[in-house]
This record gives C-alpha cells, structure tokens and sequence, in this order.
C-alpha cells in the first residue's frame, strides 16, 4: 500500500517528512526514529533539536529509574528486528511472545489492552492490529515490530507529550512496508 502523497519515496523519506512535519507544526520539539527490516536500516531520522540535557546528567544516568530507559530510535530499533530474524529467539518462541495471551481492562491506562508474554499487542487505534507488538514508553517514545510485515521500529523523543508521532509515523511505516 502506498501513503496518499508519498508515492515512489523510500520509507528513510516518508518518516523524514513526517517528522519534520511534527517540528515544524510545534507538536514536537526533537524526534529520533529509526526502521529496520530483517537487518536492513531503512531509516535512521533526526529531526528537530535534540536537546537531552536532563537525560544526558551524570545523575540520571546512573539513577535506577524504574522503567526508564536510556537507548537510541537505532538501538531499539535494532532490538525488535533482531527478535524477527530469530537472532534473539527461535521462530516458535516469537510466535509465543508476540500473541496475544491475555485480553481485558488495562487499570493503568482504563482502555482495553491486549498482552503478548512481556509485550504489549497493538500499541494504539492506529497500530491496532495483532500483529505488531512492542511497549510504549511514558510521554509519547515507543519501540514495536510488525510480524506481518518484518518492519521494527524505535520512535523516541525529548519532550513528554502525546502519542501523535507514534501514531503518524508508526502507521506510515507499517503501511509503506505493505
């Protein structure tokens, strides 16, 4: 399937335009995203001010923040294709983690939520399908990959907000890699 308006551009351009759109428009200051495909780095994409000051102290990096991580788009990126390609884990054992094992009321977020063995199954309305499993972080970063499509994907960012970015981009690359 190819994005309305994007017809012909590789995927490292659709998410640049995306990304630039989001800066650009104000919704975000600085975004890092990166798309790997069965170990191939499709986009690797800065767009905005990079500003991680806070997150760059000596202080917060040696902290144990409790499910606070400190990774690149790349890197995660990298984590969730490595899990497709059987580099982490066998086929069967993907399959396992990668399917929903328990549906039900999510009483951290009060929405329905589907979860895989550590991984969350569908991250948002768009990127509903069962297929795509990954976690979301706290202020709008994700990391997920698309079993019907190989895609991984890291979106981070350094300004808590929304989920937006995650939305647009997340679905632009899940459709583009169709």
């Amino acid at each position: 399937m190819v994005i309305p308006g994007m017809e012909g551009n590789d995927m490292r351009t659709i998410v640049q335009d995306i990304a630039d759109e989001l800066v650009v428009s104000g919704a975000e200051r600085g975004l890092q995203v990166a798309v790997y495909r069965r170990g191939e780095l499709l986009a690797d994409v800065v767009a905005g001010v990079a500003d991680a000051a806070f997150g760059n102290r000596r202080d917060v990096l040696t902290a144990e923040i409790p499910a606070g991580g400190t990774m690149t788009a790349r890197a995660v990126a990298r984590v969730y294709d490595a899990l497709l390609t059987g580099e982490l884990v066998p086929p069967a054992r993907l399959r396992e983690l990668s399917a929903p094992a328990v549906r039900g009321l999510d009483e951290v977020t009060g929405v329905e939520a589907a979860w895989g063995l550590g991984y969350a199954i569908g991250l948002s309305p768009a990127l509903s399908a069962d297929t795509v499993f990954g976690m979301p972080g706290s202020g709008g970063t994700v990391a997920f990959a698309d079993t019907a499509t190989g895609v991984a994907v890291g979106i981070m960012k350094n300004r808590i907000g929304d989920f937006t970015a995650v939305d647009r981009i997340g679905a632009a690359v899940v459709s583009a890699a169709r």
